[in-house]
């Protein structure tokens, strides 16, 4: 079954059971077993509210997985090509507390393959996750976290497109994917600096995945995840060729070239940067020289230079990597104007 989104609407009506599948895993008593799964549904662990203290905020809901429960996992109903996910959620934190695993993902164990978060409640540490069974990359985007994630609400969105995979905290890129599939399954992270974290994969995850909303692991805590509600759960089907449109930034910094001031033989290094597919690059700048690098076999290559005139200038890149990245050596004074890479 694939549906164009997963709508909060029947909940109210049907209950979480109209939008989930919902097992656990609970410590065999049989002997040579380790665990067992059990059908239950979403409704005995998912407890929602619909009273609001003000709008969109609604009084309390409860997520929560019992003491001697290994895990309480949901999948939704429908499945989704390729993607938008986006859960407002607090994270809270508890003394070895659970794992909470939420976003894109096959019916477990990683087979199809993953696109989402792991929030470690007794670490307080997020990572985001890209893969499948093979291969499995993590990044760790606990540096990108605000302060009062466990006391205050904040979003946690995912777009995932043919080739491509980005988080999002609160509306800001912390973490992007490059997707293929190749003859060994391999990946890992290119780079962990801001503006976000950029790494590779060529352990494609399945174009059709489920939802996700996993509380895992540590079955002597009784774990409240507090704070989840249909309504703050938004997901839809994407496009396979969604264009994306990536701001450039100076490496290692949360400055976007855009604004700059630079004089002659300034040079600036981009943040790596999407580059399967058809990419624009838009810059307006002072004249200068644009030299495009690729990453292969763990190191960045030089591809081609190109003289910029001074003003608005739109390249064709065509260049087909699994990421890229720019650097620009100005040969006039001036501001930058405008900077960014669109793929489509």
């Amino acid at each position: 079954m694939v549906s164009e989104t997963l709508r909060p609407s029947p909940a109210i009506e049907g209950s979480v059971d109209s939008l989930f599948y919902c097992w656990r895993r609970v410590p065999s008593t049989r002997p040579g077993l380790e665990e067992e799964f059990q059908a239950c549904r979403a409704s005995e662990y998912w407890r929602v509210n619909y009273d609001e203290v003000k709008y969109t905020d609604f009084s309390q809901s409860d997520y929560f997985k019992p003491k001697g429960l290994n895990t309480v996992s949901m999948r939704s109903r429908s499945v989704f090509t390729y993607g938008h996910f986006t859960l407002m959620a607090k994270l809270p934190k508890a003394e070895d507390g659970p794992m909470l695993w939420f976003g894109f993902e096959t019916d477990d164990l990683f087979a199809g393959g993953a696109v989402h978060y792991c929030w470690f409640s007794g670490k307080g540490a997020l990572t985001a996750n890209i893969g499948g069974i093979t291969k499995l990359v993590s990044m760790d985007l606990t540096k990108f976290l605000p302060q009062d994630v466990s006391e205050k609400y904040h979003w946690f969105s995912i777009v995932y497109r043919r080739g491509l995979a980005l988080w999002y905290i609160d509306g800001r890129l912390r973490a992007l994917a490059s997707i293929s599939n190749g003859d060994v399954k391999d990946g890992g992270v290119v780079y962990d600096k801001p503006p976000y974290i950029a790494s590779w994969t060529t352990d494609a995850p399945s174009p059709q995945l489920a939802v996700l909303l996993d509380i895992d692991a540590a079955p002597q805590v009784e774990f409240h995840w507090r704070g989840l509600n249909p309504w703050g759960l938004r997901v839809s089907n994407g496009d396979a060729e969604e264009p994306v449109r990536i701001r450039l930034y100076r490496e290692d910094s949360e400055e976007a070239w855009a604004g700059l001031t630079v004089n002659p033989g300034v040079e600036l290094y981009s943040q790596p940067l999407p580059g399967i597919g058809e990419k624009t690059l838009i810059m307006n700048a002072p004249g200068g020289e644009l030299t495009i690098e690729y990453f292969t076999e763990g190191n960045w290559v030089e591809a081609r230079s190109q003289a910029l005139g001074s003003g608005t200038n739109v390249l064709s890149i065509s260049e087909d990597a699994a990421l890229i990245r720019f650097r620009y050596r100005a040969r006039e004074p001036g501001s930058i104007r405008a900077a960014s890479l669109t793929l489509v």
